[in-house]
């Protein structure tokens, strides 16, 4: 995994001895890994430098935005599919080769 647990817990503003939900986000974080890879067809292990980062900034919004949200529908609210600078943050890292 390129995102810990404690990045993970840090972006999400979760106390550090708040454990309860730690089995949840580290599922969040294997799940928006892969749909990060799969978004920009990379394999998000093997990125460095400035595209690690990049890709990190892409997992660490998904996961904000999927532990925020839990349902797949918000009754009375605006809806997106992902946050803005999600799509932004892939096309960054992107491999138009594939």
């Amino acid at each position: 995994m390129i995102v810990t647990l404690d990045e993970a817990k840090k972006h999400l503003n979760i106390d550090e001895y708040f454990v309860d939900d730690d089995g949840y986000i580290e599922g969040l974080i294997q799940d928006c890994e892969a749909i990060v890879a799969q978004q920009a067809c990379v394999d998000i292990d093997t990125l460095e430098g400035t595209q690690l980062r990049t890709a990190k900034r892409a997992v660490l919004l998904l996961v904000g935005d999927y532990y925020a949200q839990r349902e797949s529908t918000i009754v009375g609210a605006s809806v997106n599919p992902h946050p803005v600078g999600f799509d932004r943050l892939c096309a960054l890292i992107r491999d138009y080769s594939k």
